[in-house]
């Protein structure tokens, strides 16, 4: 590996949505199920769920407002 290569791995039987971002140096374990859309810059450990997204928006009686 030269000095310009940044280690990144992927775990076998990992689930990563579309539109996902891997900011390097980064781990995904074994078993990962990461979301549509995330950008990961943290090591995910085996067998979880990672969503990594900008701050979300709750919308309360948006349906009833649209009537």
């Amino acid at each position: 590996m030269t000095e310009k290569q940044i280690p990144q791995s992927v775990g076998d039987d990992a689930f990563i949505g579309c539109n996902t971002n891997l900011i390097s140096p980064v781990s995904v374990g074994e078993g990962v199920y990461i979301a549509a859309g995330s950008t990961i810059t943290e090591d995910i450990p085996n067998n979880a769920f990672a969503i990594a997204r900008s701050r979300q928006t709750i919308k309360t009686d948006w349906k009833d407002k649209r009537k």
